[in-house]
């Protein structure tokens, strides 16, 4: 049963979490923005309508690496930030090794840790992929497209919301990691001191 356990826990913080919600939506937005630059949107679809499955497995690890290229640009643009407290990549990537090494015995705690990390990490792809995505499509749209501009007016305004609910969405969880973590560090049993 803990293997069971373990397994779905695995597949929902590792795969759905952090791969698809963080990779791999991000990265079909960006996909998507790309593709239309140079097939109307009802082709587009035609096109990956009916794929191989051979086809479909490439297609999703495309998608996964252009979902690791938003979240690369993103975090460059400051859009996708890892915390407040440790701000340059490199300080936090050591405290997250520390983290580990300290917590890596309480398995609960690290799991929560990791939901939070994948969470944080898909708020705030999907936030950067918005703006990447439209200064992909809106040249190419607009060149090529005899729609009115209440349309565009409308795909803008749709995405501002989106792309503001999804920041704040970012910052909040980051807020709560490191809240989270602080506490963890601070709250921890240190061997040593219990030895002496």
């Amino acid at each position: 049963m803990a293997d069971i356990d373990k397994t779905v826990e695995s597949l929902y913080t590792h795969f759905l979490l952090r791969d698809l919600a963080g990779k791999i939506v991000p990265g079909t937005v960006l996909y998507v923005a790309l593709a239309s630059v140079f097939l109307p949107p009802a082709e587009l679809l035609k096109a990956h309508s009916d794929l191989p499955l051979a086809a479909t497995a490439i297609l999703i690890a495309v998608l996964w690496v252009l979902g690791l290229a938003v979240q690369g640009i993103g975090s460059q643009l400051g859009l996708v930030r890892y915390s407040y407290k440790y701000p340059p990549p490199d300080k936090f990537h050591q405290a997250h090794r520390r983290f580990r090494d300290m917590r890596g015995d309480q398995k609960a705690e690290v799991q929560r840790y990791e939901r939070f990390e994948a969470i944080r990490e898909a708020f705030g792809n999907a936030a950067a992929s918005i703006p990447l995505s439209l200064f992909i499509w809106l040249p190419g749209y607009l060149l090529n497209s005899g729609q009115s501009m209440t349309f565009i007016g409308s795909v803008l305004v749709v995405s501002a919301v989106l792309f503001t609910a999804l920041l704040l969405g970012h910052r909040m969880t980051i807020k709560y990691f490191d809240a989270f973590w602080e506490h963890a560090i601070t709250n921890r049993s240190d061997p040593e001191s219990d030895d002496s």
